[in-house]
């Protein structure tokens, strides 16, 4: 378990290859902070994203692993012209392709993880350093999230930016599974009915649904003063507004907290909250559906990719 109030988050500028001015993030819930190793198939990372207009540009592209989008403030467009505002949570998993982006603004809590497919999700430390040693190596350039190879260098003449980071440290070409779902899903929280829970008073949620072979969930909850929730795990809750405690410490606004499978929280309101969830599949689970794309693993857990270490010492 983890409890972060968010003004003990430090605010970092975005590093990664994305088109845009740039922006800045929170990195709530990271391997590091953690203490998780980052080569489990199940690693994740939680950020909050705050963006000019005009801070952040992608292409079309997709990825191997899966990652929520909740729309705190401000609109992005993720899903070819869907415009998504606040309240709306959209989930791309692993394989679907997503983007470009016409506009992007505002304040969005992204959670990105390893799912289904079992290829994991690379570490923040390792993008970095593969990063570098892309512009290091003095072969193109990055422009508005792709990268631009010269004449004569091997590999696409114009490939997604993120794409080509990630082959360069894995040595090898990205294995993207079919996707389970063929579009973004896109989710009006706002639209979605308040359900007491029965044996919580005071207690009700927007259940937002259940997704993928792995079975994980997203909900928002809302504690009237004085309720009492029992949050489970495994998954990262977010207070969007409100005031108590959770397991005795307080929180407030954009205070998160992380629960491993197994673990559970109690949140009690001091005024009326309203708690975001968004649930993370299981080790187990992932394990289950995985296609093993990159082999290597013992127990969950993925050797240091091979060519990371030449990643660092170059």
């Amino acid at each position: 378990m983890k409890i972060l109030r968010i003004e003990d988050v430090p605010v970092e500028k975005s590093n990664n290859p994305r088109g845009g001015t740039g922006y800045v993030q929170y990195n709530i819930f990271t391997s590091d902070n953690l203490g998780r190793d980052p080569y489990l198939l199940d690693n994740f990372r939680l950020n909050l994203s705050i963006i000019p207009e005009g801070g952040m540009a992608t292409p079309r592209h997709r990825h191997d692993f899966s990652q929520y989008r909740y729309q705190i403030e401000g609109e992005a467009d993720y899903s070819m012209g869907e415009i998504q505002t606040a309240g709306v949570l959209n989930l791309s998993v692993d394989g679907t392709y997503y983007g470009p982006t016409g506009k992007n603004f505002g304040s969005t809590l992204v959670l990105q993880f390893g799912s289904v497919s079992g290829s994991g999700y690379m570490d923040r430390k390792d993008i970095a350093a593969g990063l570098a040693l892309l512009k290091k190596r003095n072969e193109g350039y990055l422009e508005n999230g792709l990268y631009y190879r010269n004449p004569g260098v091997d590999g696409p003449s114009v490939q997604d930016a993120n794409e080509a980071v990630f082959e360069l440290i894995r040595g090898r070409p990205v294995e993207y599974p079919e996707p389970e779902y063929l579009h973004p899903v896109m989710i009006n929280s706002n639209a979605v009915a308040w359900m007491p829970i029965d044996g919580m008073p005071g207690v009700a949620e927007k259940h937002m649904g259940t997704f993928s072979s792995n079975k994980y969930r997203a909900a928002r909850y809302k504690l009237e003063p004085g309720a009492t929730f029992i949050a489970p795990g495994r998954g990262v809750y977010f207070v969007l507004s409100g005031t108590g405690t959770v397991e005795n410490e307080p929180f407030a606004k954009w205070t998160s907290t992380y629960l491993e499978d197994g673990e559970q929280a109690t949140f009690s309101a001091s005024e009326t909250t309203d708690l975001l969830y968004l649930g993370l599949p299981t080790l187990s689970a992932i394990l289950k559906s995985s296609t093993h794309p990159y082999g290597g693993e013992v127990d969950g857990r993925r050797d240091p990719w091979g060519s990371r270490l030449n990643v660092a010492a170059e």
